[in-house]
């Protein structure tokens, strides 16, 4: 299964150690070069992040057009993840940032978030538990999730 992805799930997974979680539930995640540089910029990963997780891709989009119509309202990260799941029609888009979920949805792309994959983890038994993450990411990385969203993913997890 071949899923796009924009930063913020990527810096998620990172920040609990949980990165192999995505090689497990995917063959390859693609994502545009603005996402490479921004995980680059955050001090997140390091130049040896691809070598070290291969089933990672870079992929640009190639409508400039679109991109640019977007970046009027998203991140060049965004914009960029957006444009290239509307070209490779992967299984979804992983995105965080509601105003680009929003988006995405406009253009009729599946998406799911870091609560997504944490329940996929959960429901594969590749972790056990999705609450401690959940309440880590919101303590030490200021993670945003809508109370009602926290409510459903933690009783679907149970």
């Amino acid at each position: 299964m071949v899923i796009v992805s924009d930063t913020s799930p990527i810096v998620c997974l990172a920040h609990l150690k949980c990165i192999n979680l995505l090689d497990h539930l995917f063959t390859n995640i693609l994502i545009p070069h603005s996402v490479y540089n921004e995980l680059l910029t955050s001090n997140i990963i390091d130049t040896n992040f691809l070598q070290q997780n291969p089933f990672f891709r870079i992929k640009n989009p190639k409508n400039t057009q679109l991109v640019k119509k977007l970046r009027s309202q998203l991140d060049l990260g965004e914009s960029e993840a957006i444009a290239l799941s509307i070209e490779e029609k992967p299984e979804f888009l992983l995105i965080d940032e509601s105003l680009g979920r929003e988006i995405a949805l406009h253009y009729n792309l599946s998406i799911k978030g870091t609560l997504g994959i944490l329940l996929l983890g959960k429901e594969r038994n590749y972790i056990s538990e999705i609450k401690p993450l959940i309440f880590k990411l919101q303590e030490e990385i200021n993670f945003r999730i809508k109370p009602f969203t926290l409510t459903i993913g933690i009783t679907t997890s149970k």
